[in-house]
């Protein structure tokens, strides 16, 4: 068994690193173990070229993604450790995300994995959404997200202390023993699907998951809310969402090849306005 870390912070020694190391920790000694930090790595951002498209092409930028990708298909277990920045994921691993076009066909050759995510952030409810951007990031790799955590950890070390710890603790037996439902903070309405905490309320009581897009019906029974689920709209990340989505990159990126000399006219429209400025007073 082989499980590998995945640390979206710059700073060394830091609440997201010592909270993956300790989660590695926690597994069993005979699994083999590996991290790699996504800051280290040169990750060059997405053209939007579509080259990468259909499933038989390959992202034509030069860089370590092809080193990362890799690494995560030999992984059986996943560890995900990034903290909150202005209340959400850390810019790293939305990087990576951008790229993932290049391996939307390819999804079933990361299928089976099980990960946990821990998100450190500093200040009291200002986590924001990098518990979503995490679950994201995760289900653009086809990773199965067993259990995730956001705490409060400001100071380095605080990740790894006091309730902190149990709750690192607690990812890493979900880790080795997958439970049936993630875990939830009693009281909290999140998605049936994702777990996720990103659901629009309409006010016909419907609500919907910006995450996968699944949702349900609010209902109040006994004193309490709770969510019906429906499973029409959950489609983002299961395999014929993905399929789907790539088919359609497929179908858009053919009608630009059929259109490109109409589009090059309309484009063409607005070249000369060059109202750019650069660093140093260069235009």
């Amino acid at each position: 068994m082989k499980a590998l870390g995945i640390v979206s912070s710059p700073r060394k020694a830091g609440n997201s690193e010592l909270a993956v190391k300790e989660i590695l920790s926690q597994l069993p000694g005979s699994w083999e173990k590996e991290m790699i930090r996504l800051n280290e790595l040169n990750i060059k951002y997405c053209t939007a070229c579509y080259a990468c498209i259909p499933a038989d092409k390959k992202c034509k930028l030069n860089d370590d993604l092809d080193f990362f990708i890799e690494h995560v298909k030999k992984a059986d277990k996943i560890v995900i450790g990034a903290p909150s920045y202005f209340l959400g994921g850390h810019t790293a691993t939305k990087a990576v995300l951008d790229r993932m076009l290049s391996v939307l066909s390819n999804f079933r050759e990361f299928a089976g994995k099980d990960c946990v995510i821990i998100a450190p952030y500093g200040r009291d409810k200002w986590e924001g959404a990098v518990k979503e951007n995490m679950l994201i990031f995760a289900a653009a790799l086809n990773l199965r997200v067993v259990d995730s955590a956001t705490i409060l950890a400001a100071v380095p070390s605080e990740s790894v202390q006091g309730e902190n710890l149990e709750v690192v603790s607690r990812l890493a037996r979900s880790l080795m023993n997958p439970p049936e439902k993630q875990f939830s903070q009693a009281g909290e309405l999140d998605c049936p699907f994702c777990s996720g905490a990103a659901l629009t309320l309409f006010n016909d009581g419907n609500c919907i998951c910006k995450i996968c897009g699944g949702g349900g019906k609010l209902e109040y029974n006994n004193g309490e809310f709770s969510i019906k689920p429906n499973a029409e709209n959950h489609f983002h990340f299961t395999p014929d969402g993905k399929i789907s989505h790539a088919n359609y990159l497929e179908e858009k990126k053919q009608f630009f090849l059929n259109n490109r000399h109409n589009i090059k006219e309309i484009q063409s429209k607005y070249t000369d306005m060059d109202w750019w400025v650069q660093p140093g007073g260069k235009t």
